[in-house]
């Protein structure tokens, strides 16, 4: 793809009753490279123009909550606009989708953060494209992939990319372009957003996502009485202490 290349970001910012900024997302069509070595998605990008600062570069960090005290922590990527494919790094291998980059820094290993940090904001970005795109995961945690391995199948038709044991020499070509970080709205609330959720997805989409990546098929909660001799079952959770 040798077309004119395109960056768009949402720098979102701060709601009325949202503590924390939301983090910079920004979408990138063209001809889009993506070393993972380098920390760097490259875009074929003859202008110049779309929100690069003057050495023609956009630096995010793809954890999806702006906290100041966990962000050092979090990977910093960088979108890089080059002038012509000629500079720019040659692919070594090519993907028929579009890339999402993203963190699993921060407060993941908490199963609220890996929701609403995490899983919500995935969904949020890609449930669109229906599996038809590849996750390349930086601050990657072997386990963490492994524990919610049947919900990134569920994004993803595609096998997850470690962005940080890459081979030195792969660059990743997605013609179809890439997500560089996550949208996401308030803790486990989706809202209609022109940017961040033009679909208008809904918690109650997200829960059918879950039941449908694990299996669950009930759709609704049961009705007594809908079935004859059916019981209610009912889980309590102790909570003696802190978020157990």
């Amino acid at each position: 793809n040798g077309g004119q290349g395109k960056m768009t970001c949402d720098e979102n910012g701060v709601d009325e009753g949202f503590p924390y900024a939301r983090p910079t997302v920004c979408e990138v069509s063209g001809d889009v490279r993506v070393s993972p070595k380098q920390k760097t998605v490259y875009l074929v990008n003859p202008s110049g123009a779309g929100g690069f600062d003057e050495s023609g570069e956009k630096r995010l960090r793809p954890y999806a909550r702006k906290d100041d005290f966990l962000m050092p922590g979090v990977t910093e990527v960088t979108v890089k606009s080059v002038l012509s494919a000629a500079v720019a790094p040659k692919c070594t291998k090519h993907h028929a989708v579009p890339a999402v980059v993203f963190s699993i820094a921060g407060y993941t290993d908490n199963f609220f953060h890996d929701m609403v940090d995490a899983m919500v904001p995935l969904f949020l970005t890609t449930a669109h494209l229906k599996g038809e795109v590849q996750l390349l995961i930086t601050n990657y945690k072997p386990w963490w992939v492994q524990k919610y391995t049947p919900l990134l199948r569920k994004m993803s038709l595609h096998d997850v990319i470690n962005f940080d044991a890459e081979d030195a020499d792969d660059v990743h070509c997605f013609p179809a372009g890439a997500f560089v970080g996550l949208y996401r709205d308030r803790d486990l609330i989706l809202s209609p957003h022109p940017t961040r959720n033009p679909r208008n997805l809904t918690m109650v989409d997200f829960g059918r996502f879950m039941r449908g990546a694990l299996a669950l098929p009930r759709d609704r909660p049961a009705v007594l009485g809908e079935k004859p001799g059916m019981r209610p079952r009912m889980l309590i959770i102790s909570r003696a202490g802190t978020r157990r």
